[in-house]
């Protein structure tokens, strides 16, 4: 079946993007147990809004499962990813339109992180000791997602 799937360019642009923290280790096969390959305990997502200059930045955390004794999983990992984007577009006048353009930029973003981050870790897992290599399930960034951390930054600021 062949569906016609138009593009055209957005007003989303990457800046950049880079990765700040990249944590992994492999555990050694030392019983006859099979180790599994670890699902993923927390994904955490942080953004900036839109400044003067309509620049925003996302942050992307994904963290595996693991265990104590270290002899369940083959690995564990703790991977992040900042992107700098910028929207070249007019912004929308009112707050509650500006609110929403702003949560379906970062979750953009968001996935575009994700994906860089699955690709980081399928590379790294791909020439280790146990296969198949180690890729990042999809996962679904939503605006109840967005909301949540806005509600922990107003509540927990940082100083």
């Amino acid at each position: 079946m062949d569906t016609n799937i138009g593009i055209s360019k957005s007003p989303l642009k990457i800046e950049g993007y880079f990765f700040p923290e990249i944590q992994f280790q492999a555990f050694p096969q030392r019983r006859r147990n099979k180790r599994e390959i670890p699902g993923l305990k927390d994904v955490n997502l942080f953004f900036t809004p839109l400044d003067t200059k309509n620049k925003f930045q996302v942050t992307v955390k994904v963290i595996s499962d693991i265990d104590e004794k270290s002899e369940r999983y083959a690995y564990k990992f703790t991977l992040a990813a900042v992107g700098l984007f910028r929207w070249d577009s007019e912004l929308p006048s009112g707050g509650k339109e500006k609110k929403k353009l702003e949560e379906q930029l970062a979750i953009t973003g968001a996935s575009m992180l994700y994906s860089g981050l699955r690709t980081m870790l399928q590379s790294v897992t791909s020439t280790g000791p146990y296969l198949p290599p180690c890729i990042l399930p999809p996962v679904s960034f939503s605006p109840a997602s967005i909301e949540q951390e806005l509600h922990e930054r107003v509540s927990n600021p940082k100083v």
